[in-house]
């Protein structure tokens, strides 16, 4: 479950570095 949501919050950062850009 862990690993589950430490690669969701991942995502969801590069997400909004690519945003940023």
């Amino acid at each position: 479950q862990r690993l589950k949501i430490m690669e969701y919050y991942e995502k969801k950062e590069k997400q909004i570095e690519q945003q940023k850009k």
